[in-house]
């Protein structure tokens, strides 16, 4: 839960260098746009599996944590090929 200015932190950029010695702290852009990039690969790969699934089910829950209200919504289905449980997280507000 921290912001992703942390990794500009001249402490955390310490703390990788000297854990890590020879590794660098990729930039809060670099970090922010690779995050981008993955969240966009998985949405497709999700929208691909579920365009195969015959059926799907969906579960919706509300919760409160740090005084913070959450919703989440999850959907479930069975991969007709390996007959496998599948589930993904679709939102979180």
């Amino acid at each position: 839960m921290q912001s992703f200015s942390v990794v500009e932190s001249p402490d955390f950029i310490k703390l990788v260098t000297t854990g890590f010695p020879g590794k660098h702290v990729m930039s809060r852009k670099t970090l922010v746009g690779d995050i981008e990039t993955m969240a966009q690969s998985m949405k497709q790969d999700l929208i691909g599996q579920l365009a195969s699934a015959s059926t799907v089910c969906t579960t919706a829950d509300i919760w409160t944590a740090h005084n913070r209200s959450y919703f989440g919504c999850t959907v479930h289905w069975i991969d007709e090929t390996s007959l496998k449980q599948k589930s993904a997280a679709v939102a979180c507000e």
